[in-house]
């Protein structure tokens, strides 16, 4: 039996066209992301309400005393990004809010609805522009007194010509009854 060698193929002859058609196409790859990408705009201001971070809600009826509480809850994390829309002319943000509710002695069930609200704020002037409110249902899993939810809401806000997210503020907030903001601002610290 009569054996053929081959010669084995340059490997540096093999290597530099692989490296070429990796580094063409890496780069026209690069080239599509260039023309994909929007730059990034300036986000308006986001923040919480002070007085409105925490709500406590008593049964209906009852007191005011430990006993009484329904419910506490209070807005623990926000985040907001945007882009901007309608070729400049508003931006698109996204809020991210985290509730967190705790079951009191008086509640009964498993379910709680956690009113809270975003608006939209002129910075300079301090104008609501918009606001909007929403409840957010909460249950509390067998055996847990405390769960939380992650909300997302979309904000479309328009801006006029010179103006950008800075000239803004977002704020989120929990939506209390008269009887629960004095609540609050007599119970800070506690």
């Amino acid at each position: 039996m009569t054996t053929t060698r081959i010669p084995a193929p340059d490997r540096r002859r093999l290597r530099i066209p692989a490296f070429l058609g990796l580094l063409l196409a890496g780069t026209l790859l690069s080239g599509c992301a260039i023309f994909h990408k929007s730059k990034p705009i300036p986000c308006p201001h986001i923040g919480i309400l002070g007085d409105a971070a925490n709500l406590t809600a008593f049964r209906p009826g009852g007191g005011h005393d430990i006993t009484d509480v329904d419910y506490k809850a209070e807005v623990e994390g926000l985040s907001g990004t945007c882009s901007s829309a309608d070729h400049g002319k508003a931006i698109d943000m996204n809020v991210s809010l985290r509730l967190i509710a705790s079951a009191g002695p008086a509640l009964q069930g498993t379910k709680i609805g956690v009113p809270y609200f975003v608006s939209v704020i002129d910075h300079k002037s301090g104008q609501i522009l918009a606001k909007a409110d929403f409840i957010s249902p909460i249950n509390f899993p067998s055996g847990h007194r405390r769960a939380g939810v992650v909300e997302q809401v979309n904000e479309h806000i328009p801006v006029a010509h010179g103006r950008q997210g800075p000239d803004f503020d977002v704020l989120v907030g929990l939506q209390l009854t008269e009887a629960q903001l004095d609540y609050n601002r007599s119970h800070t610290g506690e």
